[in-house]
C-alpha cells in the first residue's frame, strides 16, 4: 500500500468528528513512518549502498519520491501510532474551539500524548526483526 492510498483510504470513510483535512491527515502518516523508519527498514523504499534507514522527511512530497509502499506487516506496526497522531491533532484543534464556545467531545490532549509516549517507547521492540539463522 503506498502511503497516498492508505490517507485516501481514511479519508474515504474518515473518524466522526475528524475536522482535519487530508494534507493534515497525509502529514501525520509520514511523522508515524518516519518514526518507524528510525528502528527498521522499510522494505520497499529505495536505499543507497550507504544508507540503513528509508529517507522519509517532513518536505512536502512534490514528485511522488516519498509515496513509498508499505507491506502489510509495517503498515499494521505503523497503524496505531498514525492513528494516535492524527488523533491528537484533531483533539488539539477541538480544544482550540473552546474559545469560540464549542465543547469539545473527543479525548483530551493529555490522555493522547500518553497513549503516544507509550506507543513509541514500545517502537524499538515492535519494529524489530530478525531473520532466524539455524546453526
Amino acid at each position: 500500500m503506498k502511503l497516498s492510498d492508505i490517507v485516501s483510504g481514511y479519508m474515504e470513510v474518515p473518524p466522526i468528528g475528524l475536522i482535519l483535512t487530508e494534507d493534515q491527515v497525509s502529514r501525520n502518516l509520514k511523522k508515524a513512518v518516519r518514526f518507524y523508519a528510525g528502528y527498521a527498514t522499510i522494505k520497499a523504499a529505495d536505499l543507497a549502498d550507504d544508507q540503513i534507514h528509508s529517507n522519509i522527511d517532513a518536505s512536502p512530497d512534490v514528485d511522488g519520491a516519498q509515496d513509498v509502499e508499505l507491506s502489510q506487516s509495517e503498515f499494521a506496526i505503523i497503524e496505531p501510532l498514525f492513528k494516535l497522531y492524527v488523533e491528537l491533532e484533531n483533539s488539539t484543534a477541538l480544544e482550540a474551539s473552546r474559545g469560540l464556545g464549542i465543547d469539545p467531545y473527543a479525548r483530551a490532549t493529555g490522555e493522547i500524548q500518553g497513549d503516544i509516549r507509550q506507543y513509541e517507547t514500545d517502537m524499538p521492540s515492535n519494529a524489530f526483526s530478525e531473520e532466524i539463522v539455524t546453526i
